[in-house]
């Protein structure tokens, strides 16, 4: 899977993506990724922009509760105090950035299992021990441009193009390695699970 786009010199690079559009005629840029884990991932997509860290989170706690007394006179119940409480903050989460959707399938199968006549698992699927994910970029992501007008997306993919490690995926196909996370130059796996909102919840310490 690759496509070629050009720089902000005008030169045509080869690039690991691949460029579709859907049925409004709009640019969508998909890729797959891979790493070691999925804490490599996240903190390799951070790095790239495709997620942003949301800091402040926080619950409103009530340390003590209204106080209520009965008039001596009438018997009715009186708020004599309102109660209590502050807001406290919770552990960080981790999310998309808008219109950039990274969907996470994990390890994938390399060899298939084998079954028998009966049925029965002969022998175990093979999987891989990597991470791996699908990466979509749409609308409102693709539009974003830096201060010479040139898209943010091609910014991105082009850094990891130039900057990456040259690397092999388990079919001797060529992709690139740029803060512990792979973006591999094929399709490796047809599983599609792109997410239908824009936030995972991932918490951080």
């Amino acid at each position: 899977m690759s496509e070629i786009i050009l720089n902000k010199q005008g030169e045509p690079v080869e690039v690991f993506v691949d460029i579709s559009y859907d049925s409004k005629g709009r640019m969508i840029v998909d890729a797959q990724l891979r790493s070691a884990d999925k804490a490599t991932m996240i903190a390799g997509a951070l790095a790239s922009n495709l997620l942003w860290e949301k800091t402040d989170n926080t619950e409103y706690v009530v340390i003590t509760p209204d106080v209520y007394a009965t008039d001596e006179e009438t018997g009715e119940r009186v708020l004599v105090a309102h109660e209590v409480g502050e807001h406290r903050p919770l552990p960080n989460t981790i999310e998309n950035v808008r219109d950039a959707h990274l969907d996470h399938i994990g390890a994938v199968e390399l060899t298939p299992a084998v079954k028998g006549a009966d049925g029965e698992i002969v022998t175990p699927a093979v999987m891989s021990e990597d991470h791996c994910a699908n990466l979509r970029m749409q609308l409102t992501m693709l539009d974003k441009v830096d201060e010479d007008g040139y898209p943010n997306w091609m910014v991105t993919t082009l850094q990891w193009m130039k900057c990456g490690v040259d690397t092999l995926d388990d079919k001797g196909v060529p992709a690139k390695l740029l803060n512990g996370v792979e973006l591999l130059g094929k399709i490796k796996t047809p599983a599609r699970t792109f997410a239908a909102s824009n936030t995972h919840q991932t918490r951080t310490a």
